[in-house]
């Protein structure tokens, strides 16, 4: 098949350097998203083939591992061997303008139909909206979400709420077999992102253990919530996020000394030479 052969390419293809365009790490997750690509195409083909789950996956690594470099060739996967549009049979979004745009995506706010600033709405304006995201969404099979870490776990439960009530029953997997709503109304979703940097200000931090989440006994209602939240990454199965691909090997810079102190700096635990040499103090080596 098509997936099959543009699968085969980018195992071995190499860039201008005679690098691998997919390094391992990279690749797992791209054949991830592949591989419930073709799971859904078989169901479309023959409608006694069991879909399964929608992927709800967390592509996650430090600065300059890939994650971005693997949405674009998600997206490549999308464009190229599907002939899939961006905005109408996925979207990719980010919570800043500026990281949206360096994707070619929109922002969460926007593609979500989510105001940003809260209160003063009328009900005519709130139905508009609602409309108006209905028909965004109307061929979405894919969502995907940069900088994960940025987005509060309120913004997020707002987003499933808002994707749950959004998405049509008819011909898409918003419902399991039991009748009952899927998590984003049963869009594929991958998350990206690095959970070892500053948490949101304020909204609840997807990474943070959810103790209200766990008291509920690891139940949680789809409501606006930073519980509901933090329940769609923790809860995992058919109710959350199933799993993550660690990207681990630095790509965009070779420098081992740098990728130590970035390293050391993530994990707080920055080394005397290494300290003193960023603040321009003595060390023990030249």
């Amino acid at each position: 098949s098509d997936v099959d052969n543009w699968l085969k390419l980018k195992k071995k293809q190499r860039d201008a350097n005679g690098r691998l365009v997919l390094n391992a790490e990279q690749y797992a997750a791209v054949k991830r998203v592949t591989d419930r690509v073709k799971k859904e195409l078989q169901h479309a083909a023959d409608d006694k083939v069991d879909p399964g789950e929608p992927l709800r996956w967390l592509v996650h690594g430090g600065p300059g591992t890939g994650k971005s470099h693997v949405i674009k060739q998600v997206r490549e996967f999308f464009q190229d061997v599907l002939h899939w549009d961006m905005g109408i049979n996925f979207q990719v979004v980010a919570l800043q303008a500026v990281m949206a745009d360096m994707l070619g995506g929109d922002t969460i706010h926007h593609a979500c139909g989510i105001p940003v600033f809260k209160g003063g709405q009328t009900a005519d304006f709130t139905t508009q909206k609602q409309s108006e995201v209905a028909k965004r969404v109307l061929q979405w099979r894919w969502l995907i979400i940069d900088e994960i870490s940025m987005v509060s776990a309120k913004l997020l439960a707002e987003i499933d709420v808002k994707l749950r009530s959004a998405v049509r029953a008819l011909g898409t997997q918003k419902h399991d077999s039991l009748g009952a709503d899927r998590p984003f109304g049963g869009l594929n979703v991958l998350f990206c992102g690095d959970f070892w940097q500053l948490e949101p200000p304020d909204g609840g931090f997807l990474a943070g253990i959810p103790t209200e989440f766990i008291r509920a006994g690891r139940k949680y209602a789809a409501a606006p919530t930073i519980a509901h939240g933090q329940a769609l990454f923790w809860s995992g199965g058919e109710n959350g996020t199933q799993g993550v691909t660690e990207l681990k090997l630095c790509e965009r810079c070779d420098d081992v000394w740098l990728q130590e102190v970035q390293e050391e700096l993530r994990k707080g635990k920055l080394s005397e030479n290494n300290h003193a040499f960023l603040h321009g103090l003595p060390t023990s080596v030249p």
